[in-house]
């Protein structure tokens, strides 16, 4: 009777041991499969990286940001749905079919957000127009542009030798650099723009620009995003709206 006691206990111990490994193993299978998925999202054509995107597992409750540069990080595996949306855009799926740096490009939303060509002549870096040529003292060397703002080639020596000059100088260029940035602006947020972006009626274009042209700070820094501005001011132009509509009297 001892030894047949013994022998179901035995046996009983194998399954136990056989169920603890096989849980072993489905773990360090969920472990192995899930990893951390590594991407950037793009606004289609354009190819402006976009940022504070939403993008989340279909089965799960988390939802991850995208950063200022487009870029996201976040545990995923293969088999896996990611869903992706953000405001002014529509929302696309992915199935993960292996665990590469991926690349996701968004469409931008009909009447909301719509594609537009900027050159590298509208919008870019205000410091890339001087430089200091160490040869010639420090002086700056600038870039020559005909008036319409095209590069027509050769560049320009200013020399200062004086401390009274060197802070004329610096005002000097500040000016410019100010001045610069202006007709960027005004060439970037200007009526074409604007409509080629949002569905604004024609008699509405004016003011929005003159209330909504961003400042050269703004402009000048390197998180300005032309499509994500445009979608803020939007909102708020559209709330703006909806207050006057609300406060305005009603007669009988």
């Amino acid at each position: 009777m001892r030894a047949y006691s013994y022998l179901i206990d035995l046996q009983l111990t194998g399954i136990l041991a056989r169920v603890l490994l096989i849980l072993i193993f489905c773990g360090y299978t969920e472990i192995a499969l899930s990893q951390y998925l590594k991407g950037r999202v793009y606004e289609n054509n354009t190819h402006i990286s976009l940022g504070s995107i939403r993008i989340k597992v279909s089965t799960a409750t988390e939802t991850i940001l995208t950063d200022k540069n487009g870029n996201f990080k976040m545990q995923a595996k293969i088999n896996d749905l990611l869903i992706i949306s953000g405001f002014g855009y529509k929302t696309d799926t992915l199935l993960l079919t292996d665990m590469s740096f991926h690349e996701i490009y968004l469409m931008p939303q009909e009447h909301i957000l719509k594609e537009v060509k900027i050159d590298a002549n509208s919008i870019g870096s205000v410091g890339s127009f001087n430089f200091y040529d160490p040869d010639f003292h420090n002086q700056t060397v600038a870039k020559q542009f005909d008036d319409k703002g095209n590069y027509k080639g050769g560049v320009i020596f200013r020399f200062w030798y004086w401390k009274k000059d060197e802070r004329k100088r610096k005002k000097k260029e500040q000016l410019l650099k100010t001045d610069s940035v202006s007709r960027k602006i005004d060439k970037v947020f200007c009526r074409d723009t604007v409509l080629k972006y949002l569905p604004l009626k024609s008699g509405e274009v004016s003011g929005f620009i003159l209330r909504y042209s961003p400042g050269i700070e703004e402009f000048s820094s390197p998180e300005f995003n032309l499509p994500r501005y445009l979608s803020k001011c939007y909102r708020e132009y559209k709330e703006l709206l909806l207050n006057d509509r609300t406060k305005s009297p009603t007669f009988p």
